[in-house]
This record gives structure tokens, C-alpha cells and sequence, in this order.
């Protein structure tokens, strides 16, 4: 019986290394900033960008929702002046950002539908983390066979939010949907990864008034709108 052959890298080493190299910005933290640029109609500049696969599934997002994008000198430029539509399609179930956009979508139009999420295959990473926190701030979500659905017409308001575990993504949706929330909302046992500490201090150069605590806990404190922003990634 053939055996298969699998494929593998074959070092050699024993000379001595030199040179440079620069390090472009952290995928995990420019997808989510990118996300969180919809949160404003003004524009956002995302300098040190990533241009690899999942930002560029994360570009197709935004512009079909609405935001303008283009490239200059290594720098992304976003701007979202009006929601054009608050249904994300199948287009992006190639990742697990869709779910992230829950929140500013409730934000600016009241209303979102995205499709059931993929991602990669590091084992069962279910949302319901997320669609909790979400209706603790005041969101009404629906979940269809392929899609979840959420609605917020009175907006969304502040909430005390206690996870069972720091899931990151479930973190970086509540401080989403928390940000332009009426009011203030705690999160216990938050995840306190570098792309969310990133993201936090992106959106505080926004205008958004977010504290770190000891001991996992974060507090928003909502604010009426946030401004644009040219934020330099942290490095991957």
C-alpha cells in the first residue's frame, strides 16, 4: 500500500543569521478595529496594516455594509458615513468577525442579521457567550437555522456582565455593543488578551471612556458618539 506523503519545511541551519525585517500589525487586532470603525461615520486610518487573508475578508464585510476603503502608504483608511444594509451574507462565514458587527450595527441602524459563523477549525467555539451579553444590554436577538437576527429599537442600554470563562470574542462584542450604550456596563471575567487592550485603547482615541480593573474587569461607561481616529497597530 503507497504510503501518502505529507508536507513538511526542511531548516538547515548552522549559518549565522543577520539582516531586518518589519513587523506588519497584528491580523487579530486590525480585524476587530476595522469592525469597530463602523461604530463612527467619520474616518479611522489604521497605520502598520496587515493586507492578508482575514483582513481582506473583514474589507468585504465593511464595504458591504456600507464603508469606504483604500489603501495609502501602508495605511488602511475606513469610513462609514451610512449603514447601506445591516444583513451581513454568506460571504463572510469563511471567518467568526460577522458576529463582532452585531453591536455596532445595533448602534447606528437598531437592527442586524448575520449568518451562522465559521472560522477555523480549532474546535467548537459556540456564540451563545455573545448573544447573552448582547441581550443583557437590551437587544432582542432571534436565531434561525442559518442566521441570527437582532433587533434594539429603544437602543441599547448598561448592564453588569459576568462571563463563565474570558472568551475574547464574547469581550470584544460587549465593549462593541457597550461603547454608544446608555449608561454603564461591567464586565467580570473579561479576556484581557494584547488585540483587545489594542482595541481599547483605539476606541478610547475615539472618545470612548473604558477603564481597565484589576482582576478582569472592564467598565464602559457610554458615550453619545465617537470621532474618527489614526491608530498605529501593534505589531503581530
Amino acid at each position: 500500500m503507497e504510503e501518502k506523503s505529507e508536507e513538511c519545511f526542511v531548516v538547515r541551519g548552522g549559518e549565522p543569521l543577520h539582516g531586518e525585517i518589519s513587523l506588519a500589525g497584528a491580523k487579530n487586532a486590525a480585524t476587530k478595529m476595522m469592525i469597530a470603525s463602523i461604530l463612527t461615520e467619520e474616518e479611522c486610518v489604521f497605520e502598520n496594516f496587515p493586507q492578508i487573508g482575514d483582513t481582506a475578508i473583514t474589507a468585504q464585510l465593511c464595504q458591504e455594509l456600507g464603508s469606504e476603503i483604500f489603501f495609502r502608504d501602508s495605511a488602511l483608511h475606513i469610513k462609514t458615513r451610512a449603514v447601506r444594509t445591516t444583513e451581513v451574507t454568506s460571504l463572510s462565514r469563511r471567518n467568526r468577525i460577522p458576529i463582532l458587527a452585531m453591536g455596532p450595527l445595533l448602534v447606528r441602524s437598531g437592527e442586524a442579521k448575520i449568518p451562522v459563523v465559521g472560522g477555523d477549525k480549532i474546535g467548537p467555539r459556540p456564540v451563545n457567550m455573545h448573544l447573552q451579553a448582547l441581550k443583557s444590554l437590551g437587544a432582542v436577538i432571534e436565531v434561525g437555522h442559518d442566521h441570527y437576527r437582532a433587533f434594539a429599537p429603544e437602543g441599547l442600554h448598561g448592564a453588569e456582565i459576568n462571563f463563565n470563562f474570558p472568551s475574547v470574542g464574547a469581550t470584544e462584542n460587549t465593549i462593541l455593543a457597550s461603547v454608544l450604550a446608555k449608561g454603564k456596563t461591567i464586565i467580570q471575567n473579561a479576556a484581557i488578551e494584547p488585540e483587545i487592550i489594542d482595541l481599547i485603547k483605539m476606541l478610547q482615541n475615539m472618545g470612548a471612556i473604558i477603564e481597565l480593573g484589576a482582576d478582569r474587569r472592564i467598565a464602559i461607561y457610554g458615550v453619545e458618539r465617537l470621532h474618527g481616529t489614526k491608530y498605529k497597530i501593534l505589531p503581530d
